[in-house]
């Protein structure tokens, strides 16, 4: 893991374990491990719903042969918060995957982050947003995902201050 990998990850987890979430390093350790673990909680609750605990939606994270790390990482969320409906767990993901990356890359990444989130709103036919909202309204004193938020709104409704 280089450097700056790891600076995103002790950003991530800070924010994740101020709301006593689960971060394991396997699925969130980099800005692009933490994309597609994300990704794939989303596009589990699209074939679920949004209904789902996160134990349904963990178990259908798909493990490459030999992912015993991402296995054991899946194992160490179900445990964790196993019946916390995943719609908010992909909030606080959301959320705090943004304010990381934002203060781990800086604007550069800004490209990158604009068009996964409006895949990811296309996937799950809704603004991405309004996942990471519901988590910062239970958790107001998180300033950095609130701006993680903010920029999820922005980019959702097609703001061009990022672009």
């Amino acid at each position: 893991m280089s450097a700056t990998d790891s600076h995103f990850y002790k950003e991530f987890k800070k924010n994740m374990d101020s709301m006593g979430l689960p971060a394991p390093a396997s699925l969130f350790g980099t800005l692009t491990a933490a994309l597609g673990t994300t990704s794939a909680i989303a596009s589990a609750i699209t074939k679920l719903g949004t209904t789902a605990t996160l134990t349904e939606v963990m178990f259908t994270i798909p493990t490459a042969a030999g992912a015993a790390a991402t296995a054991a990482g899946v194992s160490e969320v179900v445990v964790a918060v196993g019946a916390l409906a995943a719609a908010f767990y992909l909030g606080a993901c959301i959320g705090s995957l943004l304010a990381a990356a934002i203060d781990t890359y800086g604007l550069p990444v800004m490209g990158k982050l604009g068009a996964w989130l409006k895949a990811m709103s296309k996937a799950l036919n809704r603004p991405v947003g309004r996942y990471a909202f519901t988590a910062m309204m239970a958790y107001p004193e998180l300033s950095k995902v609130r701006r993680g938020v903010d920029l999820a709104t922005q980019l959702d409704t097609g703001s061009r201050a990022y672009a």
